[in-house]
């Protein structure tokens, strides 16, 4: 299929560029999980260069997303691959800090049936509330990249410039776990990532 083909190369494109698109084997997942015909309004936060929305957008024809980041440059991008995808019609870019657009998300009370958390990685704990309030009954947080290099698991001490961020990201893993209305499960599978079902 033409469209997908095109999705693969724009991600080894990206990859190879060092641009940091989700992996090949986590992509295969998402797409997975994407498929649900309950799925309809989809949240991201981190767009880059729109990978990974057109891949949602593509494979679940039904569904809207609303992606956030804050980098001008690379929202322009995204948005020539929504148009070559033709999935533009579909997609609300918000160009903001993830913070303050979550937040205002919130207020307004917007819901949404998966989530795909792929940003700043050390801000995964303080963005989970926001997220968790806005997700609907059966939904899905999707959160790649928990494990940040393999750091996240590792015994010992961690270098100064990661401690936070994988503080954080043990932080946010626990915290998820240990949530009652949530079903979670850790995937050691590349850098990472938790499958979280809102049970109620």
């Amino acid at each position: 299929m033409k469209t997908n083909k095109e999705l693969m190369l724009l991600q080894k494109e990206s990859r190879d560029k060092f641009i940091p698109v989700i992996r090949k084997k986590t992509a295969k997942i998402l797409k997975k999980l994407i498929k649900n015909k309950k799925i309809n309004q989809i949240l991201e936060i981190g767009t880059c260069v729109g990978f990974s929305g057109s891949l949602m957008l593509t494979t679940n024809k039904s569904a809207f997303l609303t992606t956030i980041d804050k980098d001008k440059e690379v929202l322009k991008i995204a948005d020539e691959n929504f148009k070559k995808f033709e999935v533009d019609s579909r997609a609300t870019i918000i160009c903001d800090d993830a913070i303050n657009a979550i937040s205002r998300l919130e207020i307004s009370d917007s819901k949404f049936d998966f989530i795909l958390l792929d940003g700043p990685k050390g801000q995964y704990v303080k963005y989970m509330p926001h997220l968790i309030s806005m997700l609907n009954v059966n939904g899905i947080l999707f959160a790649d990249d928990v494990l940040f290099y393999n750091l996240v698991e590792k015994e010992g001490k961690i270098i100064h410039k990661h401690r936070t961020i994988v503080t954080n990201l043990r932080k946010f893993i626990d915290e998820m776990k240990n949530n009652k209305n949530f079903k979670c499960k850790l995937k050691r599978i590349e850098d990472g990532f938790m499958i979280c079902k809102k049970v109620r």
